[in-house]
């Protein structure tokens, strides 16, 4: 699969997203817009999806719900027009969640959407399993889902490459503390999209580091 980069970007403030929008976009095709609300996490950030329609750019946007009862915030963000939706397994009851209400998103808008599960890095990989053939996608993150410039926790490795080898077409993508070496271990190990937050906009120049992670191996 071809390594595909995606910035992510956790603001508490619109317009701080907005400009780290135009950075990043003469260089990639998709950005990720984190989302949490002090329920699944510790921080706050930016939640107001509607906003979004405000902002003209090129690239697609994919929205990472690190929230509770997501579902119901689900449509608001494909109003908004972003062309993925990602939730957690953990924010609902997965038999409350992923069966009737996930299924629900993807009969309304599975033709233009991507609809993808989340799994936390505490969280079993058990979790998940039952929902594979329910999604387009899965996001494994490499620690406890919050703040980004946490470290990156090899251990979860693992579940990339169990879903990698059981799931060889379902598309992998990772959140957590990719860098330009972390990236080739997620990569060795399954996975083809990859979030990266302070690898990117921490640096000095922003196109070179993306250039490079594209490009390491």
């Amino acid at each position: 699969m071809t390594r595909v980069i995606i910035p992510g970007i956790q603001e508490e403030a619109f317009p701080e997203i907005k400009r780290k929008i135009h950075l990043v976009e003469p260089f990639v095709n998709w950005v990720q817009i984190d989302v949490t609300d002090k329920t699944l996490t510790a921080n706050e950030s930016f939640s107001d999806p509607l906003t979004f329609t405000k902002i003209k750019t090129r690239v697609n946007l994919e929205v990472h719900l690190m929230t509770k009862n997501a579902t119901n915030k689900a449509q608001d963000w494909i109003t908004a027009g972003f062309k993925r939706i990602i939730s957690h397994v953990e924010s609902d009851n997965p038999d409350q969640f992923v069966k009737p209400a996930l299924s629900k998103i993807e009969g309304l808008v599975k033709s233009r959407v991507e609809v993808g599960l989340a799994l936390d890095g505490p969280s079993s990989l058990e979790l998940l399993l039952p929902y594979i053939d329910k999604v387009d996608f899965v996001l494994i993150m490499m620690y406890k889902a919050g703040p980004s410039g946490q470290l990156f926790e090899p251990s979860q490795l693992e579940k990339i490459r169990f879903l990698h080898q059981k799931y060889p077409l379902l598309p992998i993508e990772v959140d957590g503390g990719i860098n330009h070496e972390t990236i080739i271990l997620a990569e060795k190990a399954g996975a083809s999209r990859f979030v990266a937050t302070s690898a990117i906009f921490k640096s000095d120049d922003i196109g070179q580091a993306i250039k490079k992670l594209q490009s390491v191996n």
